[in-house]
């Protein structure tokens, strides 16, 4: 390989980024010394601009996992794909306005003063709801049921919350 003049390359260095001109500098040298094992380290001129590690020689799409990756999540939190078994399929559903509850509801974060009423007991059936606002969370069950031998349960601070289960007959805040 030919001796390479440095001085060729001064007007193309200068408009480099500091961090990419001692990586170019290093690749003059590299090349004049004929490490060829050393310039196998290096970025081709090429390949300066990209940002995906799968376009750069040796390396893969992912093989840096401590940083994030839209696909894997982030390494030091829970994987985007991670769930509680116990947990999946619960929906969570914020509620503003005076609603009758179904089954599609499960977890619910009400705010304002409401009512939620619930639907006829499915023995079984559980709703765990939250008092997210300022307001007062009032829960009636249907005509003939009532919860815990009474007819209403009220969530009237902020951040408290119940769990309440049917046995069929009747619901029980738990």
């Amino acid at each position: 390989m030919p001796n390479i003049d440095r001085s060729y390359y001064k007007e193309l260095l200068a408009d480099l980024p500091v961090n990419k001109r001692a990586m170019a500098e290093r690749f003059i040298v590299a090349i004049q010394e004929q490490k060829t094992t050393e310039l196998a380290n290096y970025v081709t001129i090429e390949q300066w601009g990209s940002t995906d590690h799968g376009d750069l020689e040796g390396l893969t799409d992912d093989d840096h996992t401590q940083y994030y990756n839209a696909t894997r999540g982030d390494a030091r939190y829970s994987r985007t794909t991670h769930t509680h078994p116990e947990e999946a399929g619960r929906s969570v559903t914020a509620i503003e306005l005076d609603t009758t509850l179904t089954a599609s509801h499960a977890i619910i974060l009400a705010s304002e003063t409401i009512t939620l009423t619930l639907p006829t007991g499915i023995s079984g059936t559980v709703y765990d709801i939250k008092n997210v606002g300022t307001g007062v969370i009032t829960i009636e069950p249907d005509d003939l049921e009532t919860i815990d031998g009474g007819s209403t349960a009220t969530i009237p601070t902020q951040y408290e919350c119940i769990t309440i289960v049917s046995d069929g007959s009747d619901w029980y805040v738990i």
